[in-house]
């Protein structure tokens, strides 16, 4: 009995020696290094996207997961350490190439995207680590992700800001502060368009595949598309809402956009065209629409016939359309009214000011 009792517990000891799970010793040995650098990758991995899915270091690290020793480094037992750029987008794409149903497949589009046919070139640029981080990953709809809808602007500009970063590829490094500037920069916390959503998170698209515009603008898209410019800027080559909108630096629009001297119009038609004399009876409406924008619900079927009428550049359907807008003859008069009313009380109080004074005159004189 003792014989097998000695049996059990020398077949027993090495399997309560091993590990409680696969990389426990990664974790358990970097969490106790001196070194922040070391410490700091366990503390961010514990609650990231892969931390709490089980994916763990050895997945994306290589090495012996088993070995409590530096061993587990060894290049001899897969140990991959840390991959370069490329290195890294081929890493990720090993989950994220579409086989694996529960994780986003985003391979593809990253590798016909700038980013990665640079990367593919031997050129510099970003890959999926710059945003995502390495660890302490986020999904894009958690709260202070850097993948957030609001918060990639940052991340992108952490690269298309620097001039020196930007040298090599001759972009401009104006966009963040452009757009900033702009009508989707001032709500972009109500939703307002941000980098990724016209240029897209992983193709990083450009010139026309950036005009997303119709994504969000459906109205005004449709409307576009049956107006007299679709078929022209295809033929020219023009970027659509672009042309006029402007793609950074879009503004909210004003009659100063159709008509003046800094009139978009005016880039492309002159005085006496038939263009023109449409343009210029749309911007007469100018106060009326800004008025139906204003008092209409973004999804009231008014406000959306007077937006769809302008954009096809059809004035005979904006004016039928700004018919259907109720006046604000109501407003009109509550603020005549209570504008009235404003004077008459401070006409009164000048009046019983006066008498005030007046006593006070008399009282004196007798004294």
């Amino acid at each position: 009995m003792r014989r097998l009792l000695g049996l059990a517990v020398a077949l027993l000891l090495p399997l309560l020696a091993m590990p409680a799970r696969a990389d426990e010793t990664c974790i358990g040995c970097h969490a106790s290094r001196s070194e922040a650098r070391l410490r700091a990758p366990v503390a961010a991995w514990t609650s990231d996207v892969h931390g709490t899915s089980a994916i763990t270091c050895s997945g994306c690290h290589g090495g012996d997961p088993d070995e409590p020793s530096v061993r587990a480094h060894d290049a001899g037992r897969g140990f991959r350490g840390v991959p370069d750029a490329l290195g890294v987008m081929q890493l990720c794409g090993r989950c994220h190439d579409g086989s694996q149903p529960e994780v986003r497949a985003v391979l593809d589009d990253f590798r016909e995207g700038h980013h990665g046919r640079a990367l593919a070139n031997g050129r510099a640029a970003a890959t999926c680590t710059d945003c995502h981080l390495a660890h302490g990953i986020r999904r894009a709809t958690d709260d202070g992700a850097r993948t957030s809808h609001v918060a990639a602007v940052s991340v992108c500009a952490s690269c298309h800001a620097d001039a020196e970063r930007m040298r090599a590829s001759g972009l401009a490094t104006d966009q963040t502060r452009r757009w900033e500037a702009s009508v989707h920069g001032e709500y972009v916390a109500l939703g307002a368009a941000s980098c990724v959503d016209c240029h897209d998170a992983h193709q990083a698209r450009t010139g026309a595949a950036a005009v997303a515009c119709g994504d969000c603008h459906e109205v005004e898209r449709a409307a576009f598309d049956r107006g007299p410019h679709a078929a022209q800027y295809t033929r020219l080559g023009f970027l659509d809402c672009v042309e006029c909108h402007g793609n950074h630096e879009v503004r909210i629009p004003d009659r100063a956009m159709l008509d003046g001297a800094s009139a978009v119009c005016a880039r492309c038609h002159g005085p006496g065209q038939e263009a023109m004399a449409r343009v210029t009876r749309i911007a007469g409406h100018a106060a009326e629409i800004d008025a139906a924008r204003a008092s209409l619900g973004t999804e009231d079927p008014r406000r959306l016939a007077v937006l769809a009428a302008l954009h096809a550049l059809d004035a005979e359907a904006l004016e039928r359309a700004l018919a259907e807008v109720p006046t604000s003859t109501s407003t009109s008069t509550s603020t005549s009214t209570s504008t009235s009313t404003s004077t008459s009380t401070l006409a009164v109080a000048t009046l019983a000011a006066l008498a005030v004074l007046m006593v006070l005159a008399a009282w004196r004189r007798r004294r």
